[in-house]
Parts: C-alpha cells; sequence; structure tokens
C-alpha cells in the first residue's frame, strides 16, 4: 500500500523518493465509442447531424425513400454532478493501477458526454507526500457527443490526469474533506466517486498495532500481534478508517452521496470501505458493499465506472425539448440503432420517448448508458 512504503521510508530515515514529479506520457484523447456512456436528462443544447453527432445514419432513410440526416434531439433536465475524487498513492503505480484509473476516468467522461457535469480531484496534491488533495477540473458542463475533438471539460480532464503520476500516501480524509468544499458552490444535485487502492491514512497522532499498516500487512517484521511499528514509523502510517468515514458522512449530510470504487490491491482494507460505501448512502445491495475491481484491466474498472454512473445519470424517460415527428426519431445506445417496439425497444409520445423492456433494464444496469435520440429519418422498427 502506498500508506506502508511512506510509513517504511519515514523508519529508515528517508525522503518519500516517491514525491516527486514522475510525469507519464498524456494519455492519448481515444474515440467517442470507447466506453460507454451515460443516459439521461441534461441541460445541454443539441449535436449536430450524422457526420458530428458520431451515430452512423448513412443506412437509414428519409421519409421520402432518400438519403437523410440525423440529428440528435436535445435532452432537457437538469444533469447531475459527478464528482470523481481518485487515490494517485504511490501504490498505484503497481501494475499500472494509476494508468489505467487515469485513463478510464478520461474515457468515461467523454462518453458521458452533457448527461453530467464532471468535476475530478486527485489526492494527495503535490505539496507532500499527506497532502489533502489537487482539484483538477471543478464541476464543469459535460460536453457534446461531436464523436470528433474532445470538448473543453474531457480535454480539461485528459490533460490534467495525464501529467500527474503516482506518488504519496492515502490522505483520504483529507480528500473528501477538500470534495465537500468544492462541492459547497455547485448547483444541482451532486455525487462522489472515490476510487482508490488503499486503506486512508495520514494521521497525526499515535495507534496501537491493530491501526498501524505495518503490523496489519506483516511488513518490515511487523506483526498484528504489536508492538506498533509506528512508533517508529511515524503516525502517517496510522489507519485512518474513522477519518475518512467521518469526511463521508459530512458529505451525506450535505446532501452529496459517495460511491466507492476499490481497485486492486485495497482488498486488505475492505472492512473499511464497506465502512465508506454505507456512510456515503449509495452501498451495493451484496457483500462487498464497495464495487470492487479484481484486475487491472481497463474493461474491468470501466464496467464498475459505469455501474455506478448508471445509477447517477441513467433514465428510460427522455425528456424532448420540444415534440419531435413519431415515423422521424431514432433511438441509438452506445452508437447501435434500438428499433422502435412497445415490448423492449422504445415508444414516443409528443416530446416524451420512454426505453421500455429489455431496452430501459441494459440502460439502468449500466450495461448501455450513452442514449441519444434523432430525428430526420425514417424510425426503424
Amino acid at each position: 500500500m502506498a500508506a506502508i512504503a511512506v510509513g517504511l521510508a519515514l523508519a529508515a530515515g528517508l525522503a518519500c523518493n516517491a514525491c516527486g514529479d514522475d510525469r507519464p506520457p498524456p494519455i492519448a484523447a481515444g474515440t467517442q465509442g470507447g466506453v460507454a456512456g451515460g443516459g439521461g436528462a441534461s441541460s445541454s443544447s443539441s449535436s449536430s447531424s450524422s457526420g458530428g453527432s458520431g451515430l452512423d445514419c448513412h443506412a437509414l432513410t428519409s421519409a421520402d425513400g432518400g438519403a437523410c440526416t440525423c440529428v440528435e434531439q436535445r435532452l432537457v433536465g437538469e444533469a447531475p454532478n459527478v464528482y470523481f475524487v481518485l487515490d494517485r498513492s504511490g501504490s498505484m503505480s503497481d501494475s499500472g493501477k494509476w494508468d489505467t484509473v487515469r485513463a478510464v476516468v478520461g474515457q468515461v467522461v467523454r462518453a458521458l458526454g452533457p448527461r453530467v457535469n464532471p468535476g475530478v480531484s486527485v489526492f494527495p496534491g503535490a505539496a507532500d507526500a499527506c497532502d489533502r488533495g489537487l482539484e483538477l477540473v471543478p464541476i464543469s458542463p459535460g460536453d457534446q457527443l461531436t464523436g470528433g475533438a474532445d470538448g473543453p471539460t474531457t480535454s480539461a480532464i485528459v490533460s490534467a490526469l495525464g501529467r500527474l503520476g503516482a506518488a504519496g500516501g492515502t490522505p483520504t480524509r483529507g480528500a473528501l474533506e477538500a470534495a465537500r468544499e468544492s462541492l459547497a458552490r455547485a448547483k444541482g444535485k451532486s455525487f462522489v466517486v472515490l476510487a482508490t487502492d488503499g486503506a486512508p491514512n495520514c494521521v497525526t497522532t499515535t495507534c496501537p498495532a491493530s491501526q498501524c499498516l505495518l503490523n496489519i500487512d506483516r511488513l518490515n517484521g511487523c506483526a498484528p500481534g504489536g508492538p506498533s511499528c509506528c512508533d517508529v514509523a511515524g503516525t502517517t502510517a496510522c489507519l485512518d478508517g474513522d477519518g475518512a468515514e467521518t469526511a463521508v458522512r459530512a458529505l451525506a449530510s450535505s446532501g452529496v452521496d459517495t460511491y466507492v470504487v476499490g481497485v486492486p490491491g485495497s482488498e486488505t482494507y475492505a472492512d473499511v470501505l464497506d465502512r465508506l460505501a454505507h456512510a456515503g448512502g449509495r452501498p451495493r445491495p451484496a457483500t462487498p458493499a464497495y464495487y470492487r475491481v479484481d484486475s487491472t484491466s481497463q474493461a474491468d474498472l470501466a464496467s464498475a465506472l459505469k455501474k455506478v454512473t448508471a445509477q447517477i445519470a441513467a433514465t428510460c424517460e427522455l425528456k424532448l425539448a420540444a415534440a419531435a415527428p413519431a415515423d422521424l426519431v431514432n433511438v441509438f445506445l452506445d452508437g447501435a440503432i434500438v428499433p422502435r417496439s412497445d415490448v423492449d425497444g422504445w415508444r414516443i409520445d409528443g416530446a416524451t420517448v420512454t426505453l421500455v423492456g429489455a431496452t430501459c433494464a441494459a440502460v439502468k444496469a449500466g450495461d448501455k448508458v450513452q442514449v441519444q435520440v434523432t430525428t430526420g429519418c425514417t424510425t426503424v422498427r
């Protein structure tokens, strides 16, 4: 764990080598379809037609049987705020975990588009190994799904994450306290998505062996039975589960729910992450209560984040800015067209498109969460 690395360095009287400016290559922008994004209403403006929306409408036809141009319709409603709080501690360099996290967050933000207003912070910040956190991008409007170059919000997030390496400890409490301060300035309903691989640490009080990370992880000859190796390593190697839980409860009391995602390496502290998940008000209805990711593959982390963002942004009732001609409407999920059907497709009533059956279930499960409604081409049935 990052906390252990910091503790050992302190015990040896060494400077924190991991706290240097380790800058990996920037994240590639990727393509629009890299990860399925979020479905849901937002107050964004409409996208452009076939060539600019990222949708393939060439196989569709117009009402007179000729070529058509499909225009993405504006969905109305207030988009939720999704604030990613990302652990970039030293242990996140193991097996490329930090590269995976920053790449997948960029992909998910890109795919969610205007369905959410994203923001990103990381911890620790740049000051030292226990800096409380650093906001990279405050809550900002999600970009339109253009299928081309990234919009300003996605570009800012991808660029900022690409400039940061993994270093330092795991000051989870401080990061969540900073998130609460930032979200107090945001309008609308906000959610925190905490992604971490380690036990919260960076406290200033001494702890017994049962709360010392060196003892818990049996490192450097330490054992759970004591004596506490933190007497030598320093208090920064002490577990701060209570502090992190207090910070999550403070967020909840201010109306901000927290989803907890545990990336590989967090298994030893599953009980701590379960406590955070319950305190955040959004636990899984199973064991573990947090969203556990068991591999460092981008696909597995993306799957977990899709399930989380589906709960935040997914809706099966899409409100259009204006009524649309029923026979010239089409619905796309993750760029694939969904035939109109009252069984497992969708129906329209004036300015409301409702997803039904298996289509709605897929959106709510996070299997399909990028929803686009277009007009201008004959409805596929």
